[in-house]
């Protein structure tokens, strides 16, 4: 709470319910006027672990006179363009295979490490956003040549079945193994019967508000739906 003992909420439109918190396990989500009176709070902040985001229509003093009442860095910037903001998915899956070594592991658990450690990585972006394919294709090359690989130089192992034979269900002589795009729609279908069945959700009272106002989620026209899988605004304190 504010010193004025209230913290203005946020509506991303006209007909959307105001936000001013989202809790989550360990994140918090702040949304609040782009003032003074408002940013001088109670609550304490881990400031290392912290970003801040303003409206494109925020004044620079303002904006300089949030953050140095939060002593952060520059306030970080989101744009539209999916494969920008995605490509941190490629660099984790990256880091992480680089830091196992394939000298000490077997293909059994290559592949446990696979399942349970890199296809985790894109899981929670894939609720809401449809990756882009050079985000998926990547990452599933990597996994792929992790697969098989046999030693510690690059390029070194044959890659014996393609990636597609590879995701093939175990009961078909396959490895069980996700196709990121097919998984990314499985996901947002998942996220659409939410939405479906929990009309009273606040999620789904916002996504109604801006994207289908006029209709519910099964009538909805396709540039409208595709509009609410395409647009990119990101509010994780920690990706």
């Amino acid at each position: 709470m504010s010193i004025h003992g209230r913290i203005h909420g946020v509506k991303i439109c006209t007909k959307a319910p105001s936000i001013s918190h989202l809790f989550f396990a360990d994140d918090a989500l702040y949304f609040f006027k782009a003032a003074k009176e408002e940013a001088t709070s109670s609550q304490q902040v881990n400031f290392q672990k912290s970003d801040i985001f303003f409206s494109r229509n925020t004044n620079e003093s303002v904006k300089k006179e949030i953050v140095d009442i939060f002593h952060l860095g520059l306030p970080a910037v989101v744009g539209r363009s999916k494969k920008s903001v995605f490509t941190y998915i490629h660099d984790r899956v990256i880091a992480k295979i680089n830091s196992w070594k394939c000298t000490s592991l077997s293909p059994a658990g290559r592949e446990v490490l696979l399942k349970t450690v890199v296809q985790s990585i894109p899981t929670y972006v894939m609720n809401m956003f449809l990756l882009p394919s050079n985000i998926c294709e990547p990452v599933e090359r990597a996994m792929n040549g992790f697969l098989w690989k046999s030693g510690t130089r690059e390029n070194q192992g044959i890659r014996w079945v393609s990636w597609q034979k590879v995701c093939v269900r175990k009961e078909d002589m396959g490895l069980g193994f996700q196709e990121l795009h097919y998984f990314n729609i499985a996901m947002l279908a998942k996220t659409g019967w939410n939405m479906l069945t929990r009309p009273e959700a606040l999620v789904s009272k916002l996504f109604q508000a801006r994207y289908y106002h006029k209709s519910d989620f099964l009538y909805a026209e396709l540039g409208q739906i595709l509009d609410l899988y395409g647009e990119v605004y990101v509010l994780e304190s920690v990706l």
